[in-house]
């Protein structure tokens, strides 16, 4: 990389590759909205942000614990404030009124605060690259994390696994200063750090294992007893972190242990029926494959090696947390790519010190002049193949999903007041009733209270969803037990319009469908095929994918539908949608 002279303690190549980290990260960061269902996962982030920036602190979910949903709900505070004083409110039933409404503020809120964290974690992979081996070594490492397609890819949603992975590499930063530096302070940030990553996802204690084999260093160089006051003020301080950042795992025990036991129970069986194989080579071959590209993949690899000849306690040390972690996630069936987005900044620091190893090599040996000319060309090899589906990735993000061109064509052709059945999973139609069901609830609620002023706000929203949602239209469900469909749970006739959804993964099970004692797949089901072919005419056909093309690879247990890798022929995001009418 190019030496900076007239700037001793400000790196301008730095500056640039956060700036492309940044603008990667906020490309179509609006992707999907107003439909909240296009990356289903945000919808319980949002939610339970909104929720505790109003008051109700206990999430009453702890498959996640609260930290991040609490550290959002401090930006809605800020934008409310803003509000306030702009006069866009009058009060706090404003705020609610447009989250009811419109909930588009509150979901790029979220999102930019995730790909901001995104962003920062790459300045840290810098920084920790830059104490443990050179500037050059940090500049390459900052560059392949600042467009790691994984970690850029996830940096778009409003979920956890960016946040986790920035306070995990924070920690890792203080937790190599132990190394060198053995204060107290240092050990107590590095637990800080971690607690706080703990209470953002329950991995986040991996961390002890770094920190336990870095003070058993420590401590073997002085012979002292391992038990000293570093380390338990470093236990301390991530007990105290994890309880401060998710105080209801305590305050409502029970509910965390059901949940938290559910979780892990998942793990071990993955998501629904859809089988992807052993996660330990499932996320291997597939989440980092293709969400690194091979190049940086096997320069990862490579680098590690490279790392232990040149310092095996700091490579024992920093190789830890993601052989802990990776050994953790891959002993089960749940093999989300998501799932390792926690480890790429580690891979991509390894990477780098493969390429700048490898760069230096060349250059001596070729007896080539400038060396970070040779580095620069090596780093920028490495990473095309991430960045290429980067660039297409991004490019279809920024187009309209395919539930939203649909769902304009149903409100104008197909009049209001007709019966319809959306046939496909949940958050694959182009329209959802779950938010007018749960203010349905809500404004019962508040009647019973006799909180009028209340009642009235909900009610408003209610009437703005109503006119603009599927409420405009009878919504059938079908009971596959007894093959009849259903409006308000009362048996009815067959629909005058059937909405078919083909997404390109089969994660999930159709919400539409009633089942006793058992689920169904969302789609597929013979009974409705049927009657399709001998009732209904095709209307109308949105397809977007050719979900058959083997070159189009899907995270598979997950229903977002942007490939992973591939990108042949997609001309949108989402499902493909097939609309019918009755003969």
């Amino acid at each position: 990389m190019f030496k900076i002279r007239n700037f001793k303690n400000l790196d301008l190549l730095l500056l640039v590759i956060l700036a492309i980290a940044t603008i990667a990260r906020y490309w179509g960061i609006n992707f999907g909205l107003p439909n909240t269902n296009c990356r289903p996962d945000e919808i319980i982030t949002v939610g339970k942000a909104f929720s505790a920036g109003t008051g109700n602190l206990n999430p009453e979910y702890f498959y996640h614990p609260a930290f991040y949903f609490y550290f959002i709900s401090i930006f809605y505070g800020l934008y409310f404030i803003l509000g306030f004083i702009f006069h866009r409110y009058t009060s706090i039933l404003d705020f609610a009124l447009e989250y009811a409404k419109d909930p588009t503020n509150f979901y790029l809120i979220a999102r930019s605060i995730t790909a901001l964290l995104g962003t920062l974690t790459v300045f840290i992979a810098y920084l920790i690259a830059r104490d443990l081996f050179d500037k050059r070594t940090a500049r390459v490492s900052a560059l392949f994390l600042g467009l790691a397609h994984l970690h850029v890819r996830n940096s778009h949603y409003a979920t956890t696994d960016v946040a986790q992975a920035f306070l995990i590499m924070a920690s890792v930063f203080f937790i190599m200063k132990c190394v060198e530096i053995k204060t107290l302070k240092n050990y107590v940030l590095a637990g800080v750090l971690a607690g706080l990553a703990a209470a953002t996802k329950y991995a986040g204690i991996l961390l002890a294992a770094p920190m336990s084999i870095t003070h058993f260093f420590n401590i073997s160089d002085g012979k002292k007893r391992f038990l000293d006051k570093r380390i338990i003020w470093f236990s301390v301080a991530v007990a105290l972190a994890f309880l401060i950042g998710a105080p209801f795992t305590v305050l409502d025990f029970p509910h965390f242990k059901e949940h938290f036991f559910k979780q892990f129970g998942k793990m071990n069986v993955g998501q629904g029926d859809v089988y992807v194989g052993l996660a330990f080579w499932r996320q291997f071959s597939f989440s980092l494959f293709f969400g690194l590209g091979w190049s940086l993949l096997f320069s990862s690899i490579a680098g590690l090696f490279v790392f232990i000849k040149k310092d095996l306690r700091k490579a024992m040390i920093f190789g830890s947390f993601p052989l802990f972690y990776y050994a953790f996630f891959g002993k089960g069936y749940a093999a989300f790519s998501r799932y390792m987005v926690p480890i790429v900044p580690f891979l991509c620091i390894t990477a780098a010190v493969f390429a700048v190893t490898l760069g230096e090599w060349l250059s001596g040996y070729f007896k080539i002049r400038s060396t970070n000319i040779t580095i620069s060309i090596l780093a920028i090899l490495i990473i095309f193949p991430s960045v290429h589906d980067i660039v297409r990735y991004n490019e279809l993000l920024v187009k309209r999903d395919n539930r939203m061109v649909a769902a304009d064509w149903i409100l104008t052709n197909i009049p209001k007041g007709s019966s319809i059945f959306q046939f496909g999973i949940s958050w694959s139609q182009p329209f959802t009733s779950s938010k007018i069901e749960n203010l349905r609830g809500h404004y019962s609620e508040a009647l019973k209270k006799g909180d009028i002023k209340i009642a009235g706000m909900i009610q408003e929203a209610l009437q703005h969803l109503q006119d603009k949602d599927i409420d405009r239209y009878a919504q059938y469900i079908y009971d596959i037990d007894e093959q009849t469909f259903k409006l308000d749970n009362e048996k009815a006739g067959m629909p005058q319009y059937i909405i078919l959804t083909k997404p390109p993964t089969p994660a999930g099970y159709d919400a539409n469908f009633v089942a006793k004692e058992y689920h169904r797949p969302f789609y597929g089901d013979r009974l409705i095929l049927k009657l399709l072919k001998r009732y209904y005419n095709l209307e109308k056909t949105f397809e977007v994918v050719d979900i058959n093309n083997k070159k189009n690879l899907y995270d598979l247990q997950d229903a977002f539908y942007i490939p992973f890798a591939g990108f042949v022929g997609v001309q949108r995001p989402g499902p493909n949608i097939y609309i019918y009418k009755k003969k």
